[in-house]
């Protein structure tokens, strides 16, 4: 990663934190690094809070990042999760989509970044504490194979 690159992914790292730590949440934000120059816009929430939204951007996102210009692409936003053993009925549950995150009391909110390039792709979650507006541990997920529908930016086929 040469230093202009790893420069907008500390540059957008250090806005999410003063933003939230300011406000007390996040706009979601998608960025990209295109001919040199940085570009960021807000994710309106339409296309976060539907599946047909979430494919309409995952493919914007994708086709933006086949120009051959595009050398960098993030998406930055707030969640929420929860911690599960591989054997427990919670588990099983959510995952047939009986039960939703969001409906569950003990989850944690965090901030996830991604941030893809041609040659890789980084995402660290951040935990929150929205009361305090306080970004709090990072948690690097980073070495492992990332999936998902905000995944692999720059190739189809890696999903």
């Amino acid at each position: 990663m040469n230093i202009k690159i790893a420069d907008i992914k500390e540059l957008m790292r250090q806005s999410m934190i003063e933003e939230f730590e300011s406000d007390g949440y996040l706009n979601p934000i998608l960025f990209f690094y295109k001919d040199g120059n940085p570009m960021v816009c807000s994710i309106p929430d339409k296309y976060l809070t539907s599946a047909e939204g979430k494919h309409e951007l995952t493919e914007f996102i994708r086709n933006f990042c086949n120009q051959p210009n595009v050398f960098a692409a993030g998406l930055i936003m707030e969640d929420d999760g929860i911690k599960l053993d591989q054997d427990n009925e919670l588990t099983k549950l959510l995952m047939n989509g009986d039960v939703r995150v969001s409906e569950l009391k003990d989850k944690q909110d965090f901030i996830i970044m991604i941030f893809s390039t041609p040659e890789s792709e980084d995402v660290t979650l951040y935990l929150v504490d929205i009361e305090n507006k306080k970004v709090c541990e990072q948690i690097d997920s980073s070495g492992g194979q990332v999936k998902g529908i905000f995944s692999n930016f720059f190739y189809w086929d890696k999903n």
